[in-house]
């Protein structure tokens, strides 16, 4: 039974006379002289506003035991014509009071004994039966040929009103002229369709793969399933409207000490395949066809099923959190926009009609909180149910925008295939920050599919896009999220590796701080050729590391001179102990020399700037101009990397940035478009393990570094630091 009988707990019968063992006049010791006036004359001094309760009453209820426990509050009042509300909180200011009505108003706090309570998951409609719960009924009555009723007659009738509806059946208990309002915390979940709007932009084009450009749409949308949780305080309204006919409202609670949590959980129907969201967001930023999870996987050789599987489950479960966190900001922000008297959903149940088991199901299901079925598809309701208010629809939140920034090398790879090669990070408002390459040791092979095995090329654009990425990173735009480490790569995987190769490899180890000299030649041993080798680092770096690198070189003066510098030393670490490299050394040495090769850049007079003939090709000369090329090329590409984060810093300051701040957009675009200009004019040799050990030396040694080497013929070595600055190497 959803009854509660408040008659018996409060000692009156149905006509309002008072039992041998009433509680009533101790509640309201008024009662005997206010019992048989008419509403109308019900003196308001006379009517407590706040009446406690001396003692604890039990409220017998089936399958439920409630108790107006001792100290409560209950409430009582009489609601005349333009007299709409007696509590702010109540969401009864539109209900109109004719001047023939009078409302009496019987609020009271209940908590369920604690044996019962443990048996049930909620009371009704989400309420925990953990919280107290307060129902307040508003009973209303009618000026007759006699007059209005009396206030004892009155009050058994409000006090017989309240139920604890749980299927469609106990509505039907609701009476007529009943408004009730139930109070509490809980849990309601709700569902609702959403589109969502992907706002893109490509903040720094690196170069084409290919003379291909990446097109990308700027105004594509994709469609999602949400699931919404409520949790905390909120108010429920049933309202008899007729015979047949109850209003069901769901209402924000707006008193200070009610809060309300919002959760929201993307997903798609069940029809669609694992992976569907993940299609239909690259099919929404190139506006091709989205591919299928068979070509995803075959994108990702050298890994098992399993791994490739995750991998497109991380990138998805990402860009459900962002959409997941935008609709909870919005949802929030419409439920705080909201009036007391203005219902998040509200809906009008005719049980005459909604006879259908469809029907029957859903508001069985909204009556336990879950109103999943009656949100999702509004136009498309059981028959005997109607919505007339629905927050989904009535604010912008079915129409969500994720702003999505491409950064690096996601510019250049097809976008049918950046779920193999990238992840999506997101900021603290939901918006999908970047997505860029995240290669690592495991996921080459990867991006080696797509560059045609061209080691050389993606080197040089891995160098570039960490370039892009520690500019963004260094001027905080709004394009990274706080916690995002600027990360550069270099890998090498060789079917023949000699022994000066794998010397080469080690050396990068030994300049990073993590094997000395000796643990070198260990490790080299007499080996003449180590078969096939695959070498991979990585370093990262905080914002503070990259901007020094950028704005404070390793202490010196940022210009082309300072960075060449850096340069040359980087190299003159790496030929430490290499014999047969005189030509390399003097690059990196001799200040003549590289005043020479300065003063005429061309390679092709190198030979004679050497010493040899014009037309020697000495493969030593040519090794030496590769590493010239390396460090001008780099010297330069940092020089106006820094000189553009130094125009930003006089266009917006040096400190943090606020999203809103004026200029903000103008300068997000001034370092996209000079970004633009370095990576443009950047040399083939920039991605040569030389490019990672300059920029680790101009940022001070500050980086957190790792190197993974494995081979036929050799141990398998990993190695890494934390990011403090390498005071010594170990083996």
């Amino acid at each position: 039974m959803p009854t509660i009988n408040l008659t018996d707990a409060l000692g009156l019968d149905l006509d309002g006379k008072l039992s041998d063992h009433t509680s009533l006049l101790k509640l309201l010791p008024s009662f005997v002289k206010i019992a048989d006036l008419p509403l109308d004359q019900v003196p308001v001094a006379d009517l407590s506003a706040a009446l406690n309760l001396a003692e604890p009453i039990p409220v017998p209820v089936e399958d439920l035991g409630l108790t107006l426990h001792a100290g409560a509050t209950a409430r009582l009042s009489l609601l005349r014509p333009k007299q709409h509300t007696i509590d702010a909180y109540d969401p009864f200011s539109e209900i109109d009071i004719k001047d023939n009505e009078i409302y009496l108003m019987l609020g009271v706090k209940f908590t369920v004994n604690g044996a019962l309570g443990a048996k049930v998951a909620s009371l009704s409609l989400g309420f925990s039966p953990e919280s107290e719960l307060e129902i307040i009924c508003y009973r209303r009555f009618e000026r007759g040929p006699d007059g209005f009723p009396i206030f004892r007659k009155a009050l058994a009738t409000a006090a017989s009103s309240f139920v604890l509806p749980r299927n469609l059946k106990d509505l039907d208990a609701l009476q007529t002229d009943t408004v009730l309002v139930l109070r509490g915390s809980g849990t309601l979940s709700f569902s609702a369709g959403v589109s969502v709007a992907l706002p893109t932009q490509s903040l720094a084009s690196v170069s084409l793969v290919l003379d291909k450009k990446l097109q990308v749409s700027a105004g594509g949308s994709i469609g999602v399933d949400a699931d919404l949780t409520l949790t905390g305080g909120y108010q429920v309204r049933l309202r008899r409207l007729d015979a047949h006919k109850t209003e069901l409202g769901v209402y924000a609670m707006r008193s200070e000490e009610a809060t309300l949590s919002i959760s929201a959980k993307v997903g798609v129907s069940a029809s669609a395949g694992p992976f569907e969201l993940t299609e239909r967001l690259i099919s929404a930023l190139s506006n091709k066809p989205a591919v299928d999870v068979a070509e995803f996987k075959q994108a990702l050789p050298g890994e098992d099923d399993e791994q490739k599987t995750l991998r497109i489950e991380a990138f998805q479960s990402s860009i459900k959190a962002g959409i997941s966190t935008k609709l909870q900001a919005s949802l929030a922000v419409a439920f705080n926009a909201l009036h007391s008297h203005e219902a998040a959903w509200l809906f009008e149940i005719d049980s005459s009609l909604a006879i259908t088991q469809a029907a029957n199901e859903a508001i069985a299901a909204a009556l336990d909180g879950k109103f999943g079925a009656l949100t999702a598809n509004p136009k498309g309701l059981p028959a005997g149910i109607s919505q007339s208010s629905n927050i989904l629809t009535d604010t912008d939140l079915r129409k969500v925008s994720l702003k999505v920034n491409l950064l690096g090398l996601v510019n250049l790879i097809s976008t049918e295939k950046l779920v193999q090669v990238c992840t999506a990070e997101r900021n603290a408002n939901g918006d999908i920050t970047l997505i860029t390459d995240s290669a690592s040791g495991s996921r080459l092979q990867a991006l080696l599919v797509i560059f045609g095995n061209d080691h050389k090329r993606l080197r040089k654009l891995l160098s570039e896009n960490f370039l892009i990425v520690a500019s963004y990173h260094a001027k905080d735009l709004g394009v990274l999220p706080p916690d995002f480490k600027a990360k550069h790569t270099y890998f090498s995987i060789e079917d023949k590796t000699s022994r000066d190769k794998m010397k080469n490899e080690f050396d990068v180890a030994r300049i990073l701080g993590l094997m000395d000299a000796s643990a070198v030649q260990q490790r080299l041993g007499k080996t003449g050729q180590f078969g096939r080798t695959d070498f991979y680092v990585e370093a990262v770096y905080t914002s503070d590391a990259v901007r020094d690198a950028f704005l404070n070189p390793d202490g010196l003066r940022p210009s082309v001179e300072s960075y060449e510098q850096i340069g040359r030393l980087a190299l003159s670490e790496l030929l430490d102990g290499d014999e047969g490299q005189e030509f390399r050394k003097k690059v990196a040495n001799d200040n003549a020399i590289w005043s020479a090769l300065k003063k005429d850049g061309n390679r092709a007079n190198f030979p004679r700037i050497f010493g040899l003939r014009a037309d020697s090709l000495d493969p030593g000369v040519g090794a030496a101009g590769a590493d010239f090329s390396a460090i001008t090329s780099w010297a330069e590409a940092m020089t106006a990397a820094g000189s553009a984060i130094r125009e930003l810093d006089g266009l917006l300051g040096s400190g943090p940035v606020a999203a809103d701040a004026a200029n903000f957009d103008e300068a997000r675009e001034l370092l996209k478009k000079r970004l633009g200009q370095v990576v443009a004019h950047t040399k083939d040799e920039f991605g040569e393990p030389l490019g990672m050990l300059m920029f680790y030396m101009a940022a001070s040694q500050h980086a957190k570094r790792t190197v993974l080497l494995s081979g036929d013929k050799i141990e398998r070595l990993e190695l890494t630091s934390t990011g403090e600055r390498a005071v010594g190497a170990t083996s």
